[in-house]
This record gives structure tokens, C-alpha cells and sequence, in this order.
């Protein structure tokens, strides 16, 4: 089964080497950051994103993973990760599990192949009309 997995921070060199290594899984690779060109990152869909200290950005972020099914959220950047991670257990609700470990510049075989397994052990992918109808119960306040 191919899995989807979503890599921010895909114009950095961390970013890179991870598409990199998830090139030869059995994977669907999206791309997504602020200064990303489309069509950047060969064998990749690539999208551009707020920066991570925008308050858009985790918007952006979950409605990439809710339009696309992402199975797995892989932030390459540390500043990515420490927006995104506060708020993982949302992600995991709405079936998208987030690859929170430190991504050297050079990204191993062995954690593109742990990150495939942490989207087989997911729970399954959400339809859009699940996505919207559990944000909607979450209860967010308005901005």
C-alpha cells in the first residue's frame, strides 16, 4: 500500500535529504515550504506554506494533510516541529501521524523506512467530510 507523507521544511537541506530517502519507498511525497517553487522537487507535489512562525502556517499544514489524506507529517525544519508538534494529537485525531524525531541534513534509508512503518501503523486514512465534521466538533475559537 502506498502512503501518503507530507515533508515541510522541503526547501532546507534536512527537507531535501528526506525526500530524498523517501524517493525509493512506496510512498506518495508532497513538499511544502514558504519559499518552495512548484514542481521544485522531482517526484514530489509540491505546495508553498506561511513560515513556521506565521499563524497560518499549522493552517495550511492541516488542510494539505485533510485535501491530500496525508498519513504522515515529517516537519524537517526545528522551527516546523516545534509549531506543529503542540499540537500532534490533532493530527493523530484526524489520522495524520506527525514524524516528530530531529532530521540530520543527511536523512538515512532506515528513517525513511521507520516513517513508511509509522503510516502503515496508522489508524487509517479520514475522508474530507470526517476531517471537517470532527474540526467542527473540536470547538476551536474563532480568530
Amino acid at each position: 500500500m502506498t502512503y501518503r507523507v507530507l515533508v515541510t521544511g522541503a526547501d532546507a537541506p534536512a527537507g531535501r535529504s528526506m525526500i530524498d530517502a523517501l524517493a525509493d519507498e512506496p510512498v506518495m511525497l508532497l513538499a511544502c515550504d514558504c519559499r518552495l517553487p512548484v514542481n521544485a522537487v522531482p517526484d514530489a507535489r509540491c505546495f508553498d506554506v506561511h513560515k513556521s512562525d506565521h499563524r497560518e502556517f499549522v493552517g495550511d499544514v492541516l488542510t494539505l494533510c485533510a485535501v491530500h489524506h496525508v498519513d504522515v507529517v515529517v516537519p524537517a525544519r526545528a522551527s516546523d516541529q516545534e509549531a506543529l508538534a503542540p499540537l500532534r494529537r490533532l493530527f493523530e485525531e484526524l489520522g495524520a501521524c506527525m514524524w516528530l524525531e530531529p532530521i540530520p541534513e543527511h536523512a538515512t534509508r532506515s528513517q525513511a523506512r521507520r516513517i513508511v512503518q509509522l503510516g502503515a501503523n496508522n489508524r487509517g486514512r479520514w475522508t474530507m467530510g470526517t476531517w471537517i465534521k470532527r474540526l467542527s466538533n473540536l470547538g476551536l475559537p474563532a480568530q
